[in-house]
């Protein structure tokens, strides 16, 4: 995610983590001790009101919403953000002038 965040910040992309569960000190120490030192937004959703809003059926989920704020892309389970498919695809997606749908 962070690889992601430096190639296409300043395109315009937006990488957003959420942790779900308490915010407790371990959660906190990770993120303070980890390398290299993540630079995009995490934040706590403690009361779980992301899961419930967005439907999470598991962890790690992940999800592209487009420059008009429609949901475009899901992944379920662990993968490389910054692999050469889905990075073509957040170039694709941030090269439209209209927000399409990605390809599947």
């Amino acid at each position: 995610m962070q690889r992601l965040h430096d190639e296409f910040h300043t395109r315009g992309l937006t990488v957003l983590a959420v942790h779900m569960g308490p915010n407790d000190e371990q959660v906190e120490a990770f993120l303070r001790d980890f390398r290299p030192r993540l630079t995009f937004p995490i934040v706590f959703d403690t009361r779980g009101t992301v899961a419930s809003t967005w439907r999470v059926e598991s962890l790690p989920r992940s999800y592209v919403i487009d420059k008009a704020g429609r949901m475009v892309y899901v992944a379920d389970g662990g993968r490389r953000m910054d692999s050469p498919h889905l990075k073509g695809l957040f170039a694709g997606l941030l090269d439209r002038e209209g927000s399409d749908r990605l390809p599947r």
